[in-house]
């Protein structure tokens, strides 16, 4: 490989890189979870149910298609997002005196919609199956 090849490559992998963390970033500002993270990041290994490659929305606009790490114990919710989309997304452990549960009805389906006392501009919605799912392990796990 020639010098300017070389040169063209590194340039090439460093936009990149540079344009997936402003990216991981900006949808971590604009779903709500940067200003969750502010109020219950977590840097502590979790212990309790989870569930992995799961979906949600957060924010209105940015959906998590299948990254979501989603856990109940009995003192909280725990949410993560996969380590390949984990910029700007650290996780997130929320005691259940702070989250707030209701259902809503949409054109497109239905959803548990789990709101949060120290961010209460953001939610997760979950689909209703699964948002249940998660509430009645919950319940199980002393909540």
């Amino acid at each position: 490989m020639s010098a300017d090849g070389a040169l063209v490559l590194a340039v090439g992998m460093f936009g990149f890189i540079a344009f997936w963390l402003l990216i991981g970033f900006f949808i971590s500002a604009i779903s709500g979870w940067r200003a969750l993270a502010q109020r219950y990041r977590s840097d502590m290994p979790f212990s309790g149910h989870t569930w992995h490659m799961r979906s949600g929305r957060m924010g209105g606009m940015a959906r998590y298609s299948g990254v979501l790490t989603v856990g109940v114990n009995p003192a909280g919710l725990y949410l993560a997002v996969m380590p390949l989309f984990r910029v700007g997304h650290p996780p997130l452990f929320i005691p259940w005196p702070d989250v707030s549960v209701t259902s809503e009805r949409r054109f497109l389906g239905s959803f548990i919609v789990f709101s949060f006392r120290q961010a209460p501009m953001v939610s997760l919605q979950l689909w209703e199956r699964f948002g249940r799912e998660v509430l009645e392990t919950a319940g199980g796990a002393g909540h």
